[in-house]
């Protein structure tokens, strides 16, 4: 069947859901390109949903920056000031006035109202351009003065080198993360400067231009194609400016809205391991990192249980309490939390930032957490509610950090047979009434000083797998121990 297209049609090669060909009108094909040539001068587009956090330090960078142009500005006028007034005049004592003493004047009291508002939060967006217009207008006027303080023709003030302030003038705008004051200032160049062309041009007549570049630069005639090479000059600076500025403030939203995405991750990861995800230039499907580190699991004795008898939220309320107590000690010693399990947790210790005290940081933060969950459970003691023992097991080993899952459902985590070993660990502490277990190994490379006020007992237990006795340290808390702090008893 032969088919038509219709007008303002355009057939492509390409196919819909249900795999016929489709047709894409010559408008949207046009906005593509259109698109795409933004993408290519401008950068990707910012994300939509910047949070308010980051436009207000994006706000308060903006308003620094007016600060910033106004003490530049307020230092080219004292500097400017100084050397006009020490320096042989370039003019005749009796010419009718001198126009830079009085312009510097007034852009100074303009200046320094600006500044005010600038420093008081009170310079609104209106009045940032609005200042741009009036700091070239002021340089302008300046220009133009010349003539009448010279007494000569209009179009000698066109080969003036003070044109060439306008370019700081547009540059001290890019200061600011908004293209518009730069595009107000070019625009005002481009119009202020053309204005003075116009009004040389009329005053001159037919006469008064020339085609050649010498005469123009030996006498008072007009080259138009210089001007116009000027004018072009203003707006691609202007322009190379813009596209700078919007290019920088789309990067800087662009990293503000990630920076949002690792503070969000971090409440589910580690700060470290949320930078590692981000930062990973691989398949989150290898391992990321080899390395030695140490495994700490903390849950709570019979929490299965109370939290059968318990409402969901008393249960949640233990809960917050427990790891309000408990997690801010894993990170007070450079710990990272891989996981919640219930009321179980999983930290490492030199995993995530490779250490080489990771064992030490580790039996430090084991430590504190027996004292800690300890004092915990007398004070819900003794106001009479449910109170779980904190227990613990640890040690230290090779991991492999790494991602798994599939469909797009992923989970950062660590792998090894340190980490199965503790949780075997973690359930043997139960039935000798340890608040913690520990290998010998991990034990005897760091003991407890005596200041520490916990016991350790030696024991010796046949673990799945093992053909001989392991050799373990069960930790008491100060109140179940007897004998000396610190010892290792068999």
């Amino acid at each position: 069947m032969k088919q038509t297209l219709e007008p303002g049609t355009s057939w492509a090669p390409r196919h819909g859901s249900d795999g016929q060909p489709r047709q894409e009108t010559g408008v949207s094909a046009f906005t593509q390109v259109m698109s795409d040539l933004e993408r290519l001068l401008f950068g990707p587009p910012a994300p939509l949903d910047v949070t308010r956090r980051s436009r207000l330090a994006i706000d308060q960078m903006n308003r620094s920056s007016e600060i910033l142009v106004g003490g530049l500005q307020v230092i080219a006028i004292l500097v400017f000031g100084f050397v006009y007034a020490i320096t042989p005049k370039a003019f005749s004592a009796t010419v009718p006035f001198e126009p830079v003493p009085i312009v510097l004047g007034v852009y100074a009291a303009i200046t320094a109202g600006r500044l005010a508002l600038a420093l008081t939060g009170r310079l609104t967006r209106p009045l940032v351009l609005l200042s741009a217009v009036i700091d070239v207008v002021v340089l302008m006027v300046t220009i133009w003065s010349f003539h009448l303080q010279y007494g000569v023709s209009p179009s000698v003030y066109l080969k003036a080198p003070t044109l060439l302030y306008v370019f700081i003038l547009i540059a001290l705008r890019a200061l600011r993360l908004e293209a518009a004051p730069v595009l107000v200032a070019g625009a005002a160049a481009i119009v202020g400067w053309g204005a003075l062309l116009a009004y040389a041009l009329l005053i001159a007549g037919p006469l008064g231009v020339t085609r050649d570049w010498a005469s123009y630069m030996t006498s008072d005639q007009i080259l138009v194609g210089a001007e116009v090479d000027k004018l072009l000059a203003i707006a691609v600076v202007t322009g190379v400016l813009a596209v700078a500025v919007v290019r920088a403030r789309r990067l800087m939203l662009r990293e503000a809205s990630e920076r949002a995405a690792i503070e969000d991750l971090s409440r589910f990861f580690a700060p470290g391991v949320a930078s590692s995800i981000r930062e990973a230039q691989r398949d989150f499907a290898h391992p990321i990192a080899w390395r030695e580190a140490t495994v700490l699991i903390v849950d709570l004795q019979g929490f299965s249980a109370l939290a059968a008898s318990l409402s969901a939220e008393s249960t949640l309320a233990i809960l917050g309490e427990y790891h309000e107590r408990i997690v801010p000690l894993i990170h007070h010693n450079g710990g990272a939390i891989d996981k919640y399990l219930g009321d179980g947790i999983l930290a490492t210790f030199g995993a995530v930032r490779p250490s080489a005290e990771h064992a030490a940081a580790g039996m430090s933060a084991l430590c504190a957490i027996i004292r800690e969950g300890e004092r915990w459970r007398r004070e819900r003691t003794l106001a009479g509610l449910p109170a779980p023992k904190v227990c613990a097991a640890m040690d230290a080993g090779p991991i492999t950090m790494g991602v798994v899952g599939v469909d797009g459902r992923y989970e950062f985590t660590i792998l090894g047979d340190v980490v199965k070993r503790v949780a075997k660990l973690d359930k043997l502490g139960r039935q000798y009434g340890a608040a913690a277990i520990v290998t010998e190994a991990a034990y005897a490379a760091h003991p407890l000083p005596a200041k520490e006020g916990i016991s350790a007992r030696r024991i010796e237990v046949r673990l799945p797998g093992l053909d001989e006795p392991a050799a373990l340290v069960a930790l008491m808390p100060p109140s179940d121990h007897d004998g000396s702090a610190g010892s290792v008893t068999k």
